[in-house]
């Protein structure tokens, strides 16, 4: 039965079928034997029902003239072989007879040759009547055997598919589906470490999260977003956060880093120093990357002077800084390229040029590399005053993060908090009131115009200039245009008196300060920092 499962499912059967049916391709067939039977069930499936009908008949056909042919074939070459040992046998015989009648003329009183000769003959009668009886007992087992393959029933025509069989698949397809999803995202759980939730990093680095900033499209070849963007406001919730850290604390200088290249933190920096700027702070960027800088691409300052230049005795700090006219904000770029960064930035010299720039500035801004890659972001963690792990959703595993964190640990620096880029839009981004249509609008570096004498004396706020101490003189104005605001030791106070101010000790006199920025400029002028003590103020610090 196996050598007629075989014989069945045999390329040569498939052949012979497809010419017979004249098919393009072969038949698909299955083979199987009921226990306990001599009974062959051949089936056929094919998408049209009468041809996988006929297929199986041909099949069955094929096999019955296969095996007649193969016994009739079998038969007539042991026959032929029995025949020719008959004959031979026969022929030894008629020999031997012979020979025993002329030793009975020749030599009839010789018994022993006589009595050897007899045996010989009656051995061969044996065989030749032995060999008769096979001879006629393969002839009639192959004419049994070439008759015994026989259909016992022949295929029809099914009336229904036999599959897809859709009330046991659906179902279970269902169960199969479910048991591999749960089994799917457990493997996601487990195998992809990847944080693609806000929360998720939240919880994992177990920091305040200081802001949120979406991701969005921004001009090509630059890292700014754009006005009255979902990303422009994030900045200023982000700056608005920082700012509500602590007031008394005195962090002036804030380092920006990542756990790893490529989440954002230079783009950070840059709109973050925007924000504040646009708030009427002084603010400096200090491009600490000194191995892939790009602030001074981003604010399009040169960087033939820089960080770099400063710390090897090149030249000054004063020097050194930029001013981006554009956006009111100075940048120290990385400078020259150094052959040991990690070792330039551990000299006293950083600690100086931090300390200067806080003195100098209200929020000093430094770019770092990140922490994975290079040791440079923990030895600036020792110097600034405060520093921020930058955090990419979907980019970052958690491991990663973990590390980062542990060996900011390792040197006693916690992170006043993380800022998640690229992180989910929500609604909270978007919160706005139409702008009429003849209103002009503000860009950061257009000049603010001057209200009417009644807006003016409805928009006077009470304004302080606070005693400060300085020892710079340099000038305020480079070849480029005004770089930074020096301070002296010349210091002014500003008192408020009906509606007039008046300055003591000072050689100005500011009458009818409506203008924020006019009179921070004028202030900085003289010598001071302005503190407006306006609503945002209040809401702040509490004042």
């Amino acid at each position: 039965m196996n050598t007629y499962r075989t014989m069945v499912t045999s390329p040569q059967t498939s052949a012979e079928v497809m010419k017979q049916l004249k098919l393009s391709a072969p038949p698909k067939i299955s083979v199987s034997i009921p226990a306990n039977t001599e009974l062959m069930v051949i089936q056929v499936e094919d998408t049209n029902p009468k041809q996988a009908a006929d297929a199986a008949n041909a099949i069955a056909d094929q096999l019955s003239n296969q095996i007649k042919a193969q016994y009739a074939s079998l038969g007539e070459s042991s026959l032929d072989l029995l025949k020719q040992q008959i004959d031979q046998v026969q022929a030894d015989l008629d020999k031997q007879r012979a020979q025993y009648d002329t030793l009975l003329k020749q030599s009839p009183d010789d018994k022993q040759l006589l009595d050897a000769t007899q045996q010989s003959i009656q051995l061969d009668e044996s065989t030749y009547s032995t060999l008769l009886t096979q001879y006629q007992e393969l002839r009639d087992a192959t004419a049994q055997g070439a008759s015994q393959m026989t259909v016992v029933q022949e295929a029809s025509v099914p009336t229904a598919p036999s599959n897809p069989n859709k009330k046991i698949l659906i179902p279970l397809g269902l169960i199969l589906g479910l048991i591999g999803g749960t089994g799917l995202a457990f493997l996601l759980e487990n195998f992809d470490t990847t944080m693609y939730s806000s929360d998720a990093i939240a919880k994992l680095v177990e920091l305040p999260v200081l802001g949120r900033i979406p991701a969005g499209k921004r001009a090509v070849g630059s890292a700014l977003f754009s006005e009255k963007s979902p990303q422009e406001e994030a900045f200023r919730r982000l700056r608005t956060t920082l700012f509500a850290l602590d007031p008394e604390s005195g962090i002036h200088s804030m380092m920006f880093t990542s756990s790893q290249p490529s989440e954002g933190k230079s783009t950070t920096v840059a709109n973050l120093a925007l924000a504040i700027a646009n708030a009427g702070r002084r603010v400096v960027v200090v491009d600490g990357d000194l191995r892939k800088p790009v602030q001074h691409e981003i604010f399009g300052t040169p960087n033939d002077i820089g960080l770099t230049s400063v710390l090897t005795g090149a030249a000054d700090v004063d020097a050194a800084i930029r001013y981006n006219p554009t956006h009111r904000i100075n940048i120290l770029p990385s400078g020259p390229a150094s052959s040991s960064p990690a070792e330039l930035l551990g000299l006293p010299a950083m600690h100086d040029v931090i300390e200067y720039l806080s003195a100098n500035f209200d929020v000093v801004l430094v770019d770092a590399p990140s922490l994975q890659t290079v040791a440079d972001a923990t030895v600036l963690s020792l110097i600034v005053d405060g520093l921020v792990v930058v955090v990419a959703r979907g980019e970052v595993r958690r491991e990663t993060v973990d590390a980062a964190l542990t060996g900011l640990a390792g040197v006693h620096r916690k992170p006043l908090g993380i800022i998640v880029t690229h992180a989910e839009m929500s609604t909270e981004f978007h919160y706005d009131r139409p702008v009429p249509a003849n209103a002009e609008s503000r860009t950061p570096s257009g000049p603010s115009t001057s209200p009417s004498p009644e807006a003016d004396q409805r928009s006077v706020r009470p304004l302080r200039v606070i005693k400060t101490k300085g020892s710079r003189s340099s000038s305020d104005r480079g070849a480029d245009g005004p770089r930074h605001q020096p301070r002296d030791l010349a210091s002014s106070v500003v008192e408020e008196t009906s509606g007039e101010e008046r300055v003591q000790n000072g050689p100005a006199v500011l009458r009818r300060i409506s203008d924020f920025r006019a009179a921070a400029s004028t202030s900085r002028t003289m010598g001071g920092s302005l503190e407006c003590f306006d609503n945002e103020k209040k809401a702040v610090n509490g004042r």
